[in-house]
This record gives structure tokens, C-alpha cells and sequence, in this order.
């Protein structure tokens, strides 16, 4: 059986780029799949993932089905694959504002007891907030750190 991360970040007030940035590098990292990156209607990069072996790994950054996706389709989508998900990686690098979704992806990995392992800077605006640092079992300030930490976790 292969381990599953779930890759969570900021997905408002971020570049395309930054997004697709640390997921590519976390996937080469964690050995998971194959990125494959696909444009969707507003042109905004999407991330495919196929079966692979090994640790896998999920981002939100991956087609939705169809272009008329409501709140709650996301909703259930992510929380499905979060629920399916044995760690949590969570980058907010480059975060200027508080991003709720991963704060809501991080406190339901919470009461699921999945581990949370953080990425950001010592002065991102998520950095000790006291419910934040709770749910993280460990918090890294680098990406390669943080799956460095997963790897010998999921050992």
C-alpha cells in the first residue's frame, strides 16, 4: 500500500506560478507521481494525477470536472481526498494574507488525526497562531526540508 500527502496551500493572491512551484518540487521530492499540468478555462494551471507507486500525492491543483464546479463540489472533493490522505503538507511561503481554505484543510486533518507538517517563514502571517501550531507536528522553512521529514515519517 502507497502513502498518500495531500499538498495544501494558498491558491488566492498567489501566481499560477507560485502554486505549481513547491507542488512539482514536493512531488519530486516525496518520489510521487508525475506532474502533469493542464490549462482549464480561465487559463489558470491545473494538476492532473495519474496512478502511480510509491508515495502519491494530491493537490487541489488538478482538474475539476467540468468548469462549473460550485463551493460545495470543492468542498466535497478535497475533504475526500484530505479523509483518504496519511500526512498533510501545508506551504504557505510567500503568504501576505491568511489563507482560510488551507487553515479549514488543516483543522479537518486535525480532527481526523491525519498529521499536519507546515512550510513557511518565521514571519508568515500563519506563524504562531496558536491553533495553527497545535495541529502541526513539526513546521520546516523550506519545502525539501518538510519532505525530507515525510519521507523518514512514512517509513
Amino acid at each position: 500500500m502507497s502513502a498518500l500527502v495531500y499538498l495544501a496551500g494558498p491558491m488566492s493572491d498567489v501566481s499560477p506560478e507560485v502554486m505549481q512551484e513547491w507542488r512539482q518540487r514536493a512531488g519530486q521530492l516525496l518520489e510521487g507521481p508525475l506532474f502533469e499540468w493542464r490549462q482549464n478555462r480561465q487559463n489558470v494551471p491545473t494538476f492532473a494525477r495519474p496512478e502511480p507507486t510509491g508515495i502519491r500525492t494530491l493537490s487541489p491543483l488538478r482538474p475539476y470536472p467540468g468548469d462549473s464546479e460550485t463551493a460545495k463540489s470543492m468542498n466535497r472533493r478535497d475533504f475526500n481526498d484530505l479523509q483518504r490522505s496519511d500526512v498533510i503538507l501545508a506551504c504557505f511561503l510567500g503568504a501576505d494574507r491568511v489563507s482560510l481554505g488551507t487553515c479549514l484543510e488543516m483543522g479537518a486533518a486535525w480532527v481526523l488525526g491525519i498529521p499536519v507538517v507546515t512550510v513557511m517563514e518565521e514571519d508568515n502571517v500563519h506563524n504562531h497562531h496558536p491553533m495553527l501550531s497545535d495541529i502541526e507536528v513539526a513546521q520546516f522553512r523550506t519545502v525539501d526540508e518538510a519532505c525530507e521529514f515525510i519521507n523518514s515519517f512514512l517509513e
